[in-house]
């Protein structure tokens, strides 16, 4: 029976994630106020007249917002986890294992990994590195 009970929580578990996305102990569906009320002043605040409006610079994490939502951030902060302990720092297949199918991705010259929320595209992970985790990406179109 326990190993019947190991195969099922291994199937379901696997290539699955918290349906909400998480970067250290913040998620998309935080606000700038509550950012601010977590982290602190940003180190550099960045405004801009695009899609992403602000971007807040912290030592260990970036926040992307768009007018008060927040649609990414970004890590190359060793020990910066998102779900699953998946971190800054651990081995590259660890991310596969625990979140499924792998994209591959060139962006300005970088080869990244893209792993999407179960069955939809407007939210993912996007993870940077070689034999390990170089960075953390953590995004949702608006």
């Amino acid at each position: 029976m326990k190993n019947l009970l190991f195969i099922i929580v291994a199937f379901f578990s696997h290539g699955s994630y918290s349906e909400e996305l998480r970067l250290g102990d913040f998620t998309l569906s935080m606000s700038k106020d509550q950012i601010l009320d977590k982290k602190g002043e940003p180190i550099e605040r960045i405004e801009q007249a695009d899609l992403i409006t602000d971007i807040f610079k912290y030592i260990d994490i970036d926040f992307y917002f768009s007018g008060e939502s927040l649609i990414g951030a970004y890590s190359e902060k060793e020990g910066v986890c998102a779900n699953n302990n998946i971190c800054v720092g651990v081995r590259m297949g660890s991310a596969s294992e625990v979140w499924g199918k792998a994209y591959p991705k060139i962006m300005q010259g970088k080869e990244y990994l893209e792993f999407y929320k179960p069955g939809e595209f407007s939210c993912w992970y996007r993870i940077g590195g070689k034999d390990k985790i170089k960075s953390i990406e953590i995004a949702c179109q608006p």
